[in-house]
């Protein structure tokens, strides 16, 4: 319940303030008076967005403020909870809400700042408001739903809706895509088997370019070493001209000294030099021969090489790249894993799983809808005659979306998800005795909606009451005579609720718990706004301002008093 509401420099409201309590309370003044700048407060603490012309000339700073009782809201005590926000101790919250100079705004609850979107999840559900815009909805069709709803459908119902079929429509989404890959796969079938033959020829793997990079370095330096061992290994052949065979006609040369010390010691180094030299032509042919050096092996290398480089160039891909795009090439011309459909078998599986789950969530909301329009269509009558509409009626008309290529089924008939549901809901009426059904948008007049959505109103529950409804201009249409029974219908909404009405019928006014009145005056920084409530001697003057100020309606004042206070004790 809403305790205190308070008002700074908001247009032509420079100091404000509202004591609420529970029942109906009443705000009236003359048009222009500023009686919507109480609802624009309210607005603005339901996080909704702020008109920065409101803030009053030459001020710094406007502001709205209200205290709530919690004591009886658990669901929005779990709610601040769950935003990490300190619940008040003694069950009571402050919610503040500020338009500054510069044109920024700051929300707080409690003494903690906060977002204009948290104020929406917890102020939004605690303040409900129902204007005279809002009633508009009736002319919309397609708004229609909400109104059903707004009367008694859970709201996990619809959300459990919402998120099965963004669910789905994600699958779906996914799966049209695989299907769209494999109609292109399809169609490029005979290129893609080309390039999977000629990555899998090559043998990728990762890491090897640099090796090779590497290999051809160290090879490429041992070419010139091969080279020169050769030349040395040539040099000591055994050919003539080799160092080796020299060597040994040296030594026979000086076979013929036989008996020279020197001579002899000369041919005997020949010899030995002649040894070392055969040695050395060993260890020569040795390495000559090994596969360490192999010239082959540059050249294989450089082929590899040049082979990974052209791929590389020809796909426009790195090493790592070409590997995916092996491994995806390979997957994607694999039939094996398909399931019917042309879908891989897992997401088949999640897609059916994700009908199921729409399907069972479409019905449920369905069928909730539809029990809940009956008990709807059985109420209006009697609260609708009430209104001075005889004779009249209401019913809910649903019509399936029905889609012949839809796997979803209702009542084993495949129907579309829509984004509000599985069926068309559209209102119905009979306005009158003898008239004909058609649209609520097309048959009734401005008057008539008023009447109808207060009917609807009336009938709204399932749901979890507001703290506050909010009813802006909810008699707009409706004449003098009835004002009585607008009132009735407002009082038993307000029983054991609060509910925040501004009317220009006496007779409403007359039946308020609490009477709130707003005048404006002139004076030397423009016109200021005052918010009163009312005692009973301002009543009858605010009741006879209404009836038009002539004196002869005093006496009719008071006796709508006499009988909304014989009305409340009865």
């Amino acid at each position: 319940m809403l305790i205190e509401l308070r008002l700074k420099n908001m247009a032509v409201v420079a100091d404000a303030q509202l004591h609420m309590g529970p029942g109906l309370q009443l705000l009236t003044g003359s048009t222009g008076a500023g009686k919507s700048i109480v609802v624009e407060a309210l607005r603005w603490l339901r996080g909704e967005r702020i008109d920065r012309s409101l803030l009053r000339a030459g001020t710094a700073m406007a502001s709205a403020e209200a205290l709530f009782d919690l004591h009886e809201r658990p669901a929005a005590r779990a709610r601040l909870s769950e935003l990490g926000m300190d619940l008040p101790e003694d069950g009571f919250l402050r919610v503040r809400r500020e338009l500054r100079a510069n044109g920024r705004s700051v929300a707080y609850l409690g003494t903690q700042q906060t977002s204009a979107g948290v104020l929406a999840g917890v102020i939004g559900e605690l303040v409900v408001l129902q204007s005279q815009h809002q009633q508009l909805a009736l002319l919309n069709p397609s708004r229609h739903v909400e109104l059903l709803d707004a009367a008694g459908v859970s709201r996990a119902l619809v959300e459990d809706y919402s998120s099965s079929r963004d669910e789905y429509f994600d699958c779906q989404r996914r799966a049209d895509e695989f299907r769209a890959q494999r109609a292109r796969i399809e169609s490029e079938r005979d290129l893609l088997e080309y390039q999977r033959r000629e990555l899998d020829a090559a043998g990728l793997r990762d890491g090897e370019s640099a090796e090779l990079l590497q290999l051809v370095q160290r090879l490429s330096g041992g070419a010139k070493l091969l080279a020169a061992v050769a030349r040395a290994h040539e040099a000591l052949s055994d050919d003539e001209s080799g160092v080796i065979p020299q060597l040994g006609h040296a030594a026979s040369e000086l076979n013929v000294a036989d008996g020279i010390l020197e001579l002899e010691e000369a041919a005997e180094q020949l010899v030995a030099a002649r040894e070392l030299s055969d040695d050395a032509a060993r260890t020569l042919e040795r390495f000559l021969g090994s596969d360490e050096l192999d010239p082959r092996a540059l050249d294989q290398a450089h082929e590899r090489l040049h082979l990974l480089e052209g791929l590389q160039r020809k796909y426009g891909r790195n090493e790592l790249q070409l590997i995916d795009l092996h491994g995806q090439l390979q997957e994607q011309l694999h039939e094996d894993s398909l399931a019917t459909g042309g879908i891989p078998r897992a997401l088949a599986e999640e897609l059916a799983a994700a009908s199921a789950r729409l399907s069972a969530a479409a019905e449920a909301l369905d069928r909730r809808r539809r029990r809940l329009a009956r008990q709807i269509e059985r109420g209006a009558a009697p609260l609708l005659n009430e209104l001075a509409m005889e004779g009249a009626s209401l019913r809910f008309d649903f019509q399936p979306r029905l889609h012949p290529n839809s796997p979803l089924r209702s009542k084993g008939r495949p129907v579309s998800a829509g984004v509000d549901g599985i069926s068309e809901v559209r209102l119905f009426a009979r306005t009158n005795v003898g008239a004909a059904e058609g649209p609520v948008d097309r048959i009734a007049s401005g008057g008539e909606l008023a009447r109808i959505g207060l009917v609807l109103r009336s009938l709204s529950g399932g749901n979890e009451r507001p703290a506050l409804l909010i009813l802006d201009e909810i008699d707009a249409g409706l004449g003098a005579d009835l004002g009585q029974a607008v009132a009735r219908r407002l009082r038993a909404l307000a029983a054991g609720a609060q509910v925040l009405a501004i009317s220009h019928l006496p007779a409403v006014a007359a039946s308020a718990d609490r009477h709130f009145a707003v005048r404006k005056d002139g004076g030397e920084d423009g016109a200021v706004a005052s918010i009163q409530e009312l005692d009973a001697e301002g009543r009858e003057r605010e009741l006879t301002r209404m009836f038009g100020g002539q004196k002869e309606a005093l006496e009719q004042v008071r006796r709508l008093l006499r009988d909304a206070t014989q009305e409340e004790s009865a």
